[in-house]
């Protein structure tokens, strides 16, 4: 009950269907952007993108029942899939690919960060719809900027489907342990408040660890990402792999509050700081760019069978 008004609940496990639904959707934009790029221009994409995560945000928030939130959210994800898949591109296609990606990660925490300490003040002000209408806003005003894109085809790299090259060995090898990667972390990510709490952590410490572990990611993101053309990125993915893999052995066997938020920042920052290594990786291995148009799709894809996955577990297996 939020100021005086009822809002529907659902469990931890049906939470995480929505969650796989609109990560699939966001595969599904990135395959649309992909084929939709070879005739439209980046600014025609960005402002589909755009209106479609308006509209879908738009539908979360008047949506009555978990029913209904779920094509919300589906359609909400599908245009952020094309605007991901639209700023991995440009991405890909920077001089210094690990450097921009990092500095485009770091952004990315950044606003995680300040609206999760946020999103409670907000929710008690407005309401549990009240996120939903502002993103809606915010996309809504992004509209404005698409013009700043440029206005001419811009695909030249892709070209006609018949006409790619195949995937190169590496850039496969890269997209398959990239689809690994994210689908533990995807698993483990949905569930750290019910981890947390199967460890009887206290609900204000699960709280700060998920606020805190924000600014872990802030480090891993550009305070050790920003080395990614500066660092062989196998010695440093073996290091944050350690890293990783401490944390959430660290994690499951928390007994108070402080280990439990290191445990958390740990694996966050583990998470934050391999990913523009692994993007610098992927987007050297094929030089098509076919590789890093999917990056979207693939790490999406992992996190939403993480979610899935999980959320099959959880019931049964705790």
């Amino acid at each position: 009950i939020v100021n005086g008004r009822k809002w529907f609940v659902c469990r931890a496990d049906r939470a995480a269907f929505v969650v796989a639904a609109e990560f699939i959707a966001q595969v599904t934009g990135a395959g649309v952007f992909i084929l939709a790029s070879r005739q439209w221009s980046w600014r025609q994409c960005a402002w589909c993108g755009l209106a479609v995560v308006m509209a879908g945000n738009l539908a979360s928030a008047l949506s009555p029942n978990l029913a209904a939130l779920i094509p919300a959210r589906a359609l909400a994800g599908l245009g952020g899939g094309v605007l991901r898949a639209l700023g991995m591109t440009c991405l890909a296609r920077a001089l210094h690919p690990g450097l921009a990606f990092a500095i485009y990660a770091t952004a990315q925490v950044a606003i995680a960060a300040v609206v999760t300490a946020a999103l409670p003040v907000i929710i008690a002000a407005v309401g549990v719809r009240g996120p939903f209408v502002a993103i809606a806003a915010i996309a809504g005003a992004a509209l404005l900027s698409t013009h700043l894109l440029p206005p001419a085809k811009t695909s030249t790299r892709l070209g006609d489907w018949r006409r790619i090259p195949p995937l190169p060995a590496a850039g496969s090898w890269a997209i398959a342990a990239l689809f690994v990667y994210f689908l533990g972390q995807g698993a483990l990510w949905t569930f750290l408040d019910p981890i947390g709490s199967s460890r009887s952590i206290d609900p204000a410490g699960i709280a700060q660890a998920l606020t805190l572990l924000n600014v872990a990611g802030l480090i891993g993101s550009f305070g050790v990402g920003a080395l990614a053309q500066r660092v062989r990125p196998m010695s440093a993915l073996a290091v944050l792999s350690a890293v990783g893999l401490v944390s959430v052995l660290a994690l499951f066997n928390a007994h108070t509050s402080t280990e439990f938020i290191a445990a958390a920042c740990g694996f966050y920052f583990a998470w934050c700081a391999s990913f523009p290594f692994q993007f610098n990786i992927i987007a050297r291995a094929d030089s098509t760019g076919t590789a890093g148009a999917a990056v979207p799709a693939v790490d999406t894809l992992g996190l939403a069978a993480g979610a899935a996955l999980a959320g099959l577990c959880f019931p049964h297996l705790g």
